[in-house]
Order: structure tokens, then sequence, then C-alpha cells
């Protein structure tokens, strides 16, 4: 399954908001039965999905007009 376009607010972060959307989207995923979710993130981002185990894969790319990014996946125990 792929990740598309998650993001919080900048007055918002910091509240764990991210945090519960992007783990309550897991949640559903293992429901679903699907054991592996990948997404590009950009450069500010991969530490937040880091830290709840996602991995990079591969290399940094750029988006143009939008900046780096990293392919990122992680895999659910289903």
């Amino acid at each position: 399954m792929q990740l598309r376009g998650m993001a919080v607010l900048p007055q918002y972060r910091g509240r764990n908001y991210g945090a519960s959307l992007y783990q309550a989207g897991l949640s559903e995923l293992v429901e679903r039965k699907v054991d592996l979710l990948w997404f590009n993130a950009r450069e500010v981002a991969k530490d937040f999905y880091e830290k709840y185990k996602a991995q990079i894969f591969g290399e940094p790319f750029w988006i143009p007009e939008i900046g780096k990014h990293y392919l990122m996946y992680h895999t659910l125990k289903v």
C-alpha cells in the first residue's frame, strides 16, 4: 500500500497528531492484512518515520520544486 500526502500544519506540529494519524493508519493496514507500506518522505520528515520503524530504501532523490526525498517502507506483521 502507498501512503500519499500526509502532513500536519506547522501550528499543530509537536502535539502528536502526526504520530496518532500514522499509527492509526498502520493499525488499519494490519486489519486489512497489508504487510508493506511504502512512501516518498521529504527530508524533513525522514526522522519522524524512522522513529516508528520505517526504513529507507536506496539513495535520496530530488522532486523538482519540492526537494530531497527518500523512498521509505514499513513492514507490518499481519
